[in-house]
């Protein structure tokens, strides 16, 4: 696994992420009802890329452990956020995971961030932010906290998933998450109409867009780092409404899309300047 390819993944992992807002109109469900079944599905997913690896059980330790609880509580706050305040307001608070990520970093390597990597993460937050401006609203306080926290539990999936030894105990960490944020919606299980859109919907969430998106992501974390996946996980948000307009004919307005030329710029611009950087350490 290359760098360039963990990056390639990492990309059609966001890009797989973003199309949850179409497939989600379809499904006339409680929202933790339908998190629930697209994470069991995911895990299902999971589970049969690791068998397909020849890697039968789990490794069961702290990083693993820790992953899948912070990936696991986050779907869960995600899902309540977006039920009880603005969808734009869950997005943008989420969307804070590379700062955490960044202090995260810090505090278990005891060095300062990187000066570009401040500006990177700056810039793609500001992109955000125009991009959901019009939309973002003061909310229901509750909810916002849900989301800020959200975003700071998936920072933590992100820099102890990239901290796992191996694509084992990466794969592990992500799956476990994926089961704990299945089982705990069953709790509030309300009665489900099952229809062909919604049948087909549910299959398409949790085999694709969680199932091997988190497959490809688990790949990823191995080669390009927690700040790198964060970043390119920005592109969700950024695609999420572009799949919208195309499907739905919704049409984001102009500083939504100056804050998504912002994003994709930014990361592409630290996409050279990595890929710079290694080669020179290569030569030298």
């Amino acid at each position: 696994m290359t760098r360039n390819r963990g990056y390639f993944y990492m990309v059609i992992a966001a890009l797989l992420w973003s199309t949850a807002g179409v497939f989600l109109k379809m499904i006339d469900w409680h929202p933790l009802v339908t998190s629930s079944f697209r994470s069991a599905i995911a895990a299902m997913i999971l589970w049969a890329f690791l068998r397909k690896e020849k890697l039968y059980h789990l490794q069961i330790n702290c990083h693993t452990l820790l992953a899948g609880f912070c990936l696991g509580i986050t779907t869960v706050l995600f899902v309540i956020a977006n039920k009880i305040t603005t969808a734009a307001n869950a997005i943008m608070l989420q969307s804070v995971s590379p700062i955490f990520v960044l202090i995260f970093n810090a505090a278990r390597t005891k060095t300062r961030p990187l000066t570009s990597d401040l500006w990177a993460v700056s810039m793609v937050l500001l992109g955000v932010f125009l991009f959901f401006l019009s939309d973002l609203a003061f909310g229901n306080i509750l909810g916002n906290l849900s989301a800020l926290l959200s975003g700071v539990l998936l920072a933590g999936a992100y820099v102890c998933t990239a901290d796992a030894s191996n694509l084992h105990a990466a794969m592990s960490g992500v799956l476990l998450g994926h089961l704990l944020s299945a089982v705990i919606p069953f709790l509030l299980m309300t009665p489900i109409l099952f229809t062909p859109s919604s049948v087909v919907a549910i299959l398409f969430l949790g085999i694709f867009q969680l199932g091997i998106s988190y497959v490809l992501f688990s790949y990823a974390v191995q080669t390009c780092g927690s700040l790198a996946v964060s970043l390119l996980s920005m592109l969700e948000p950024i695609c999420s409404p572009i799949w919208v307009a195309l499907f739905v004919g919704e049409i984001p307005g102009s500083l939504a899309l100056l804050g998504g030329m912002l994003v994709l710029i930014t990361l592409f611009l630290r996409y050279i300047a990595t890929a710079y950087a290694t080669q020179n350490n290569s030569l030298s």
